[in-house]
Order: structure tokens, then C-alpha cells, then sequence
């Protein structure tokens, strides 16, 4: 078998090994040994590669010894228009049956390299398959679409296109084309059109099928009509732009004495929506959703409530027993434990394992305080107030101020700058222009209430359960 050594051969040996290409180095009965070989068409990853006689399925030679040389052959493959590059396996199984061996050869020198077969296809697109090792000729290639695809690329990128890269675009030139007038011309119809259709509809007209234009009405921005004597100082206006003016602090007086002389249902309700408020606004003030994730027990907050009488005070209770209910734990101090209201709220808290400190016990630093000293109905204060209030005007947490109060003294303005939020109920205070965000809670109260004190009252709340009041621009 030494006389087949360096002959260029195709080996074919089936799935799953494939066809090899390369130079016989040895070869005997049992085993044939390729130098420098080529697998499938592709660089085999070893200089030499043994094949077993059992695995080979058809031996194919490609050319003899040649000496100093390299082993070249070129094996034309017919096929049609756009045939896709043919690899060298399938051009073995089209090439035609290989003429007998010439007589060996002794090659003294190196085992010649082999190299893989070039397929010119007769097709458009001529390639060379498997450029490896030495250098060999390319066929020229010619580009896919032939004589329109060069020109078109000719067009975009030759010479010919640079006169128009150079020329500078004329910007007023182009923008003379542009005929405002003209387009204005056609618009302005579907202008008249509009407000034609408007005067009809106001003259009490019908509208035709492509007159669909909305009849709109103005906003109701006075909803409450206060007689000038019971008026405040100030007017507030809502987001939405409604003007609610400020009332006298008899007037509330009033308005809070005639809510306790209706039934023991308007009243609780009262009560609970004014709790259910000013929890809502705490719960945004101690971090909301994210402070009160069940990951994050670690860090509940804390929130306190220093009472005084009346139904801010009862709400205020109620209120921390709401906050008890997201997980918030709370204290509660009352100042007078004596009003009927406060005595029942304090009962319902204790139900629910909250904590009741006396006026005198050490008080913990919460993230929250909830302020409710002052009763709006009868404007009578503890004597234990100006302490509370010294000791909240110093408080490190956010500050809530149900139904705030006045005097002379100045304590109530200093509690009413530290503040986040004032929260009143029923029609707004008159309050300083340096006061913090006011906000109005919707208590539901009866229309008759507002009746009987000379008010003409609409609820400007909407779907809103607390409205944030803002000072007029002309106060």
C-alpha cells in the first residue's frame, strides 16, 4: 500500500463522520492515515486523521504525486441560476467517476499539503470554496442583480451623486413653497363651521349628523353663598378652580352645634368619615404602602394623638384606632377624659389594644402627632393646652392639626407653622396666609344645617373625600 502514499484523496465514510479530504502519509489493510486533511469541506482541527478500513464507505482519488509542488485540482459543477455555493461533499457526489491512478511516484521530499477542491459553478455568483493554505486564483465575481444593480449603486454612491452632496440646501427657498395662506384658507371652513354650529346650538337650534359639538356649561365656581357678615377674611380655591370663602369662627360654632343636635346616625357618621380623612392623610405622612410593606415590620411606625374634648377629639380617637388597623402602632393622651364622646372612642380604642398614656407620662417620639385640642363648638380649652401645645410645637414628627384653634398668646401660630396638615371639617377657617395645607373633609352633613344658619351650600367635593384648599390669588 506505500505506493498510494501522497495522493490526494476523498474519503467518504458516511453519518456520522462524514467526508474527508487530505493526503495519504501511510496506508495499509486495516487503516488509512491523511495529513493535513479537511473534514466536510472545513479545516480538520488535527495535522493527521485515521480512518478505520470498516468506516470507509468510498475512496475517491483526486490527484497523483506531484513533486514540489501542491496537489490543485478544479472540478466544474453544473448547476442552475442562483445555485447556493456547493460544499465539497456534494461536489464529490456529482463529480464523475475518477480516472485510473498513474504509476507512483517516489517523493523524497515533504508530504505535499492538500487542499480543498474549488467549485466554479456555472451560475451568476462565482466563488472558490475553501481557500486554505497556499494562494490560489479567485474567479471573478459579478454582483447579484447584474447590470441594474450597478448602476442603481452607481447612481447612490458614484461620482455622479457628489454634485448634489456639495450643493448646499436652500432652506428659505423651500420654505417659500410652503403657502401658509393657503393652508389656512382650508382650515379656517372647519372653523366656522364650529362656531356656527355653536350659535344654533345656543339659539336652542338642532344639530345635524356632522354638527358634534358638546354643549358645555360653566363651571359651578361658587358653590357656597355666605352672608357677607359670617364671612372670613380669606377665600380658598380647590385644584379644579371653585372658590370657597372662609367663615367666622361663630359661624362654625353654629354649624358644629347644629350637627350635634341631629340624629345619633348623622352624627357617628360625621365622626367616622372625619377619622376615616384624617387617617387617610396620616398614612400618606408616615410612608404609606412602602413603610407598611409586611417585609418591612421591622420599621412600623409610630403615631400619636393628644386630646382634648368635642368631636375633633372623638375623631382623633377613632382615627388612631383606624391606624391600628394598617399596622400602625399607637398612643393616645387625653387631656379631658370627661366628654361623652371622647369616653366612648377611648373605650372602642382600648378593644383593640391600643395604648392610653395620662397628661403627666412620658410621652414617645413618634413619626406622627395628631393634634385635636380644640373644640370648634364651644372654643373652651383645657388648661392643660398651652403645655400640650409647647410640647407639639417641639415634636420631631409630622404634625396633623384637626380643627385648629386661636388666642392671643401665639401658641396656636407656632403649632400652626410646624404643621404638615390642617384638617377641618363642614367650611374652612379663617386662617393666616403663613398656615401650612388646609384641607377640607367631607363629613357628609345634612343641606338643612347650612339652611338654617342663612348659607346657600352645594358639596363641592365631587368624587373627592378631602379637598386641598389653596389662598386666592387676590388675598
Amino acid at each position: 500500500m506505500a505506493q498510494w502514499e501522497g495522493f490526494s484523496v476523498s474519503v467518504r465514510c458516511g453519518s456520522p463522520l462524514g467526508c474527508y479530504q487530505g493526503t495519504i502519509l501511510a496506508a495499509d489493510g486495516a487503516s488509512i492515515t491523511l495529513t493535513k486533511p479537511f473534514r466536510n469541506g472545513f479545516p480538520y482541527p488535527k495535522a493527521q486523521v485515521t480512518l478505520k478500513a470498516s468506516d470507509i464507505k468510498s475512496l475517491e482519488i483526486i490527484s497523483g504525486k506531484k513533486s514540489g509542488g501542491t496537489a490543485h485540482s478544479t472540478v466544474p459543477v453544473v448547476g442552475k441560476k442562483r445555485v447556493p455555493r456547493a460544499t465539497v461533499g456534494e461536489s464529490l457526489q456529482e463529480q464523475a467517476p475518477a480516472p485510473a491512478p498513474p504509476p507512483p511516484v517516489v517523493n523524497k521530499g515533504k508530504p505535499a499539503r492538500s487542499k480543498p477542491i474549488d467549485i466554479q459553478a456555472k451560475n451568476k455568483n462565482n466563488t472558490q470554496a475553501g481557500s486554505y493554505g497556499a494562494c490560489g486564483s479567485t474567479p471573478k465575481t459579478r454582483m447579484a442583480g447584474g447590470d441594474k444593480a450597478r448602476r442603481k449603486n452607481e447612481a447612490c454612491f458614484g461620482s455622479a451623486a457628489l454634485e448634489a452632496v456639495n450643493n448646499d440646501f436652500d432652506f428659505e427657498g423651500n420654505l417659500a413653497l410652503f403657502d401658509k395662506e393657503a393652508l389656512w384658507q382650508q382650515m379656517r371652513p372647519d372653523v366656522v363651521r364650529v362656531a356656527a354650529a355653536r350659535e344654533e346650538m345656543a339659539a336652542g337650534g338642532k344639530l345635524r349628523h356632522d354638527q358634534n359639538v358638546l354643549r358645555t356649561t360653566a363651571p359651578d365656581t361658587a358653590p357656597v353663598t355666605i352672608p357677607t357678615a359670617l364671612r372670613g377674611a380669606r377665600d380658598y380655591v380647590t385644584d379644579s378652580g371653585t372658590r370657597l370663602p372662609s367663615v367666622s369662627a361663630a359661624l362654625r360654632g353654629r354649624l358644629w352645634a347644629g350637627l350635634r343636635r341631629t340624629d345619633d346616625e348623622t352624627q357617628h357618621t360625621a365622626r367616622a368619615l372625619f377619622a376615616r380623612a384624617t387617617a387617610d392623610v396620616a398614612l400618606k405622612l408616615v410612608g404609606g404602602t412602602r413603610r407598611l410593606d409586611p417585609r418591612n415590620a421591622h420599621q412600623r411606625p409610630l403615631a400619636g394623638a393628644v386630646l382634648g374634648g368635642g368631636p375633633a377629639a372623638a375623631a382623633a380617637v377613632a382615627a388612631a384606632r383606624l391606624l391600628r388597623a394598617h399596622g400602625v402602632d399607637t398612643y393616645v393622651v387625653p387631656l379631658d377624659d370627661t366628654c361623652p364622646l371622647v369616653a366612648s372612642a377611648l373605650s372602642a380604642y382600648r378593644l383593640c389594644g391600643g395604648r392610653v398614656l395620662g397628661p403627666t407620662e412620658p410621652r414617645p417620639a413618634g413619626d406622627l402627632l395628631l393634634l385635636a385640642l380644640h373644640d370648634p363648638e364651644t372654643s373652651v380649652q383645657h388648661p392643660s393646652t398651652p403645655l400640650a401645645l409647647s410640647w407639639a410645637a417641639s415634636s420631631r414628627g409630622a404634625l396633623v392639626v384637626l380643627e385648629p384653634g386661636a388666642d392671643d398668646s401665639g401658641l396656636w401660630d407656632s403649632v400652626l407653622l410646624s404643621a404638615r396638615a390642617l384638617l377641618v371639617a363642614l367650611l374652612p377657617p379663617s386662617l393666616s396666609a403663613v398656615a401650612p395645607r388646609l384641607l377640607l373633609a367631607n363629613v357628609a352633613p345634612p343641606a338643612q344645617l347650612f339652611g338654617a344658619v342663612g348659607v346657600a351650600y352645594r358639596s363641592p367635593f365631587g368624587a373627592a373625600s378631602v379637598l386641598a384648599l389653596h389662598l386666592a390669588d387676590d388675598d
